[in-house]
């Protein structure tokens, strides 16, 4: 699973972000912004003998000057997080978007958001 949190970054490093992390640490500052962090949340059996792994992103975007900018600025880091990911093969497994939940702002001094993925059908 390891080796697979790893392709899911690697898969992630072309979405735009300054940093691209397993886990959420703490310290993350504005030289991070945008920041995109990785958390395995749930691996169970799928059916024909194969797993599913759930994760989470938590995405982080800068506070703009006026909500309309933050908010832009972050629904499309959003998009591009979801254009990266969903449907796309990693290890062999598929991609799958499930939700997105916004003003998750788990990190003080930015906007963030938690997306939530299943890597379904890993043999």
């Amino acid at each position: 699973m390891f080796e697979l949190l790893l392709d899911i970054k690697n898969a992630l490093l072309a979405a735009g972000a300054k940093s691209v992390e397993l886990g959420i640490e703490e310290g993350i500052s504005a030289d991070d912004t945008p920041f995109i962090r990785i958390v395995p949340s749930m691996n169970e059996a799928g059916e024909f003998n194969r797993e599913d792994l759930e994760f989470e992103v938590y995405i982080g975007t800068d506070i703009k000057d006026t909500l309309q900018e933050t908010y832009q600025e972050h629904m499309d880091f959003v998009a591009s997080i979801k254009n990266s990911l969903h449907l796309k093969q990693i290890g062999t497994g598929i991609c799958y978007f499930q939700r997105a939940v916004f003003d998750k702002d788990v990190v003080k001094n930015f906007k963030v958001a938690m997306m939530s993925f299943a890597l379904k059908d890993i043999s």
